[in-house]
């Protein structure tokens, strides 16, 4: 999530200096922070060896762990194909949050978002029904626009099944630094 914050804000120091929104930039920001924050971990100091079971698990309990397993990767498939496959809808996603991705995404620039009121004195700006929103999550939607080369309505989602994803390993990898065993 954290990722996701700095992308945000990349794509708004791009627009800050002038630039043309694009896919690149920010990447290329994100890989260093990335690597900063390898280097860093490499140098903690080490992580706490899980403690060996006192008793060998009992069948049953790997079991249970496969059958959780099996849940999680099912899920997250049918989260997955509904990333790939299924578009917008034309609630709060496609009337708010999308139209400024898509139109930022389009221009490859952050442009202002008017109220209707501002619009029919014909202020200069785009609207939509929530000009006042904020602009975090369009953002997304516009960096993996621009990272396709294109608008698409399923695949501007796919920061969210991204975000599934590392709050589960992140969630196992804080409980294996605790000290949690697996169940194999």
């Amino acid at each position: 999530f954290a990722g996701m914050l700095l992308v945000v804000a990349l794509l708004y120091g791009q627009d800050a200096l002038g630039m043309r929104l694009g896919f690149v930039p920010a990447a290329l920001a994100l890989c260093a922070v990335a690597a900063l924050a390898f280097v860093l971990a490499r140098r903690a100091p080490g992580a706490p060896q899980p403690r060996p079971p006192i008793e060998p698990e009992p069948a049953v309990l790997r079991w249970i762990a496969a059958f959780a397993l099996a849940m999680l990767a099912l899920r997250m498939g049918t989260l997955a194909v509904e990333v790939l496959l299924r578009p917008l809808f034309a609630w709060d996603a496609w009337s708010q949050w999308a139209t400024k991705a898509k139109v930022w995404a389009g221009l490859r620039d952050i442009v202002p978002f008017i109220g209707f009121d501002d619009w029919l004195t014909r202020k200069p700006g785009y609207t939509d029904t929530a000009p006042h929103y904020p602009p975090a999550i369009p953002l997304l939607q516009t960096w993996m626009a621009l990272a396709l080369g294109r608008w698409d309505d399923a695949l501007v989602n796919l920061p969210w099944f991204a975000a599934f994803v590392a709050l589960g390993l992140g969630l196992f990898g804080q409980l294996r630094r605790l000290g949690a065993g697996t169940s194999w």
